[in-house]
């Protein structure tokens, strides 16, 4: 970054210039090439480019519809417990700082979108546009105070959606600018890009190779994904289901003043998701065969993937049918904890934060 600095003070376009040096570099040595880029926009702190102060000037935005915390009252008390919800204060404060936090969050964006044309124009300067497949997606999206929550962990769709789009110049026009409903997700990333790149996709890989979604609408065949969280506070640690239409989530924490709970989103026509379900005696079968699912998916995650030790014991408490009597011994950090943490840290680092 040091490198750039001087032309380009921020991260984003830094990124876009050192991209540029690295695609004429790969020009000049004649080898396939795979270049990857994480931008740290959007993430916070929201400090966008001033290059861009000028983007969205004077720009006023209309909240989503689920804004606020009278649409959080049917959300279980493990979502409400962290930060997610209890943080984040600048979606909420005010009128003005909701509209001050949004701009600056967009003109984020609008700076990724920048690097991306700068990267873009440097394929077409030395004639590598015509073979050079683009991979974008993005990190998940804050919640924006959708149910009242400024994070980005949880499973709710605004805070567990990504854009994803695959560009492949060689392709036919009869393959352009299709979409597809096929859940997909970041550990397709993988298997896609070696599947390209002409290798053998790993046995231990639980992704799919999306270029035969490109060719047809059933490309693919899967009818669900796992949606994990096992970062942050207790509490908030969960395992989720989602399928075109529906969404399970199973909230595991359980303490005097909660117990673990079920949440169930018909999201095809529930965007929003202001209806749980869970407890909805029309929904029986739907319920039931989430849970399906989600036992599936919990029994593949225990043969697959907790064999490390700081994952053991999602083995315990991610199974539905565990008693608490097991589950109790692996609970060690709630968000009041979280906090008295990070209030120790801060004072022995003499960090203050205003």
């Amino acid at each position: 970054m040091a490198a750039y600095a001087k032309e380009y003070p921020h991260s984003t376009r830094a990124y876009g210039a050192w991209a540029r040096d690295f695609i004429k570099e790969a020009k000049s040595s004649g080898k396939p090439f795979c270049m990857s880029i994480s931008f740290k926009a959007p993430h916070l702190p929201f400090t966008p480019d001033p290059f861009f102060d000028d983007v969205y000037a004077g720009q006023t935005y209309k909240k989503p519809d689920n804004y606020g915390a009278e649409y959080a009252t049917h959300l279980s008390p493990q979502a409400k417990s962290g930060r997610q919800y209890n943080s984040y204060d600048f979606w909420r404060e005010s009128e003005a700082s909701y509209q001050e936090a949004i701009r600056a969050y967009n003109q984020l964006i609008h700076g990724v979108d920048y690097a991306i044309g700068m990267i873009r124009e440097s394929l077409v300067e030395h004639g590598m546009d015509k073979n050079t497949i683009i991979i974008f997606t993005g990190d998940n999206g804050y919640s924006c105070g959708a149910h009242n929550l400024g994070g980005k962990v949880l499973p709710y769709e605004e805070a567990s959606r990504s854009p994803f789009i695959i560009y492949d110049p060689r392709a036919p026009k009869k393959q352009r600018g299709v979409k597809r409903k096929t859940i997909t997700a970041n550990i397709d990333m993988a298997p896609t890009i070696l599947t390209y790149a002409g290798m053998d996709i790993p046995k231990n890989m639980d992704g799919e190779n999306l270029i035969p979604l490109i060719e047809k609408e059933s490309g693919i065949k899967r009818d669900h994904i796992a949606l994990t969280n096992m970062w942050g506070n207790d509490e908030i640690q969960a395992l989720s289901v989602v399928t075109e239409d529906y969404k399970y989530i199973y909230w595991q924490y359980t303490d005097n003043r909660m117990q673990p709970t079920e949440e169930l989103f018909h999201i095809s026509k529930d965007k929003l998701e202001m209806h749980n379900l869970a407890k909805d005696e029309g929904y029986k079968s739907e319920l039931a065969n989430m849970r399906k699912l989600y036992d599936e998916r919990y029994k593949r995650l225990v043969k697959d993937g907790m064999k490390a030790k700081d994952y053991e014991k999602y083995t315990v408490l991610f199974d539905r049918k565990a008693p608490e009597s097991q589950k109790k011994q692996y609970r060690k950090l709630n968000y009041a904890q979280l906090l008295e943490q990070e209030v120790k840290t801060r004072k022995n680092n003499n960090i203050h934060k205003n």
